[in-house]
């Protein structure tokens, strides 16, 4: 963890909200144009700079992805979403796979999965554990 130097608070958080909509922006246009590897790679970009806000607010600040260890994934995304508009996930067709992050955003819980797999399209997957 790093100390935090310059500016405020506030404006480390706005300027990680905004590189984490920069980072969505940039995944949905990839995710268009069938760059499925690069979309997923922003999308990932996206979730992390939103949770770095998150703990910027508590005056935490993070170089690299070794101080997270909740295992969020882009999957929880749209769980997420929609637990905090309040939509239940009964008005999808499909099983949702991913886990709501709001209980992680709230400090109510320290961790989302014990393990979470990831790889590229096509090549080779990984499983990733907490300690």
């Amino acid at each position: 963890m790093e100390q935090l130097e310059k500016g405020s608070i506030k404006d480390l958080v706005h300027y990680r909200i905004e590189t984490a909509k920069s980072d969505l922006q940039s995944s949905i246009i990839l995710l268009k144009e069938g760059e499925y590897r690069g979309a997923n790679n922003r999308a990932y970009y996206a979730i992390y700079h939103a949770i770095s806000a998150l703990h910027a607010l508590d005056g935490k600040s993070y170089k690299r992805h070794k101080g997270i260890q909740a295992l969020p994934q882009n999957i929880d995304v749209m769980p997420t979403l929609m637990e905090f508009y309040g939509i239940s996930s009964q008005v999808c067709r499909n099983p949702i796979h991913g886990k709501s992050l709001l209980p992680l955003i709230e400090g109510e819980t320290g961790k989302v999965r014990d393990c979470a797999l990831y790889g590229y399209f096509g090549k080779q997957m990984n499983i990733a554990l907490l300690p």
